[in-house]
């Protein structure tokens, strides 16, 4: 039998750890609107980086255990397969771009009120990525019913 677990598994993870890098991006943009303050949002801007390169591997790790089911399916639910690795393989691009501009405001992030255009940009684009992870239980529902129907 054919196992999606492991899919939903790094998916709910790799939600929660985009959560946490919004969360921390909205914190160091905080941080950097006081002047005694944002010396402290560059550490807190290279933790969002890092989230978000550990939420782009349980990606990858999330569409390694989709190849894997697919196969298992040997043809069945194709669609439905393409369907929810073409959204996951999409918002990994874009959590790869947010994990560099992270690292990027780390860069002035020490300047008060110099990181605060980028920094929100960033916030809003990983809440953007929450709601795809998210829309992503949509397509892994329809796979997963399909997957039942097939076996």
């Amino acid at each position: 039998m054919c196992n999606i677990n492991p899919v939903q598994n790094f998916l709910i993870a790799a939600l929660g750890v985009t959560v946490a890098a919004a969360g921390a991006v909205v914190t160091a943009a905080i941080s950097n609107n006081s002047f005694w303050s944002a010396p402290g949002s560059v550490g807190i801007m290279i933790t969002a980086g890092i989230l978000t390169l550990v939420a782009l591997g349980l990606l990858a790790a999330a569409i390694s255990a989709l190849n894997t089911f697919c196969s298992c399916l040997m043809g069945r639910c194709e669609q439905a397969c393409s369907n929810l690795k073409n959204l996951l393989t999409g918002t990994s691009v874009v959590l790869g771009s947010q994990a560099t501009a992270c690292f990027v405001a780390a860069g002035f992030a020490w300047i008060p009120w110099a990181g605060q255009g980028p920094m929100w940009v960033i916030a809003a684009t990983l809440i953007i990525e929450v709601v795809l992870i998210t829309s992503a239980f949509i397509f892994f529902n329809a796979l997963s019913s399909c997957g039942q129907q097939s076996g």
